[in-house]
């Protein structure tokens, strides 16, 4: 029997990048980031890909071809013919949400405030609802090198409002310490995001990161009614 499509898009991805040399770290129980590309991501729940700096998402078969630079032929038999090494998959309990920055948040977000108002056209209004919300903060991060530097805290809440992960934005370029230039880290499992109810939601509105949800709130918070953006 012939090597499927099917066979190929299931093979894990997780052992397919470790064949292309790509290096990996986790960032939570299911996501995976390349050492080399910060917007490089895999997410074994769900055996895909993201590479967001060159806005590429995809399967395993996918990730061959781009890394490979190869038809989605010739991905597939390097699939079914290369040695794939095992990669070992940690099942140990999810540990619950700690949320370290806490300590280090301001009791103002005024250089945060000022980076959503220059870079997405946000207005003070919009900003202080997300912040009502508890949703948005700004604290000092430090990084691997020892140096404080601001950033946004999008936070992830679940029913009970308590915080289960976050997303942080860098406010200040910096194109020595980051690939971008600003700092994007997501703290969690990655298995929730942003989310904000606008009435009693009745639908759902999904936005791909916190900045692009507060973006969409501010461009139709007039027409929004009973619908949650997340």
């Amino acid at each position: 029997m012939s090597f499927t499509k099917e066979q190929a898009k299931s093979t894990s991805i997780l052992s397919i990048a470790s064949s292309l040399g790509i290096e990996l770290k986790k960032v939570s129980s299911n996501i995976y980031e390349w050492t080399e590309h910060d917007s490089f991501k895999i997410y074994e729940n769900t055996n895909s890909f993201s590479w967001f700096s060159q806005s590429i998402h995809g399967d395993a078969i996918a990730l061959v071809q781009t890394i490979k630079e190869v038809s989605f032929r010739d991905a597939i038999k390097y699939i079914e013919s290369g040695d794939l090494p095992e990669v070992a998959i940690d099942n140990s309990p999810k540990k619950p949400f700690q949320y370290y920055l806490a300590s280090y948040e301001y009791d103002h977000i005024k250089q945060g405030k000022t980076f959503l108002g220059d870079t997405r056209g946000l207005s003070e209004d919009t900003i202080t609802t997300f912040r009502s919300k508890e949703l948005l903060a700004q604290a000092r991060l430090k990084g691997s090198d020892g140096i404080f530097e601001p950033v946004l805290v999008f936070k992830f809440l679940n029913k009970d409002k308590k915080i289960i992960g976050c997303s942080l934005q860098g406010i200040h370029e910096n194109f020595l310490r980051h690939e971008h230039g600003r700092l994007k880290k997501v703290l969690g499992d990655g298995s929730t995001g942003l989310n904000i109810d606008v009435g009693t939601p009745e639908r759902l509105i999904f936005l791909e990161a916190p900045i692009d949800l507060m973006s969409y709130y501010e461009l139709n918070k007039i027409r929004l009614e009973n619908v949650r953006l997340v």
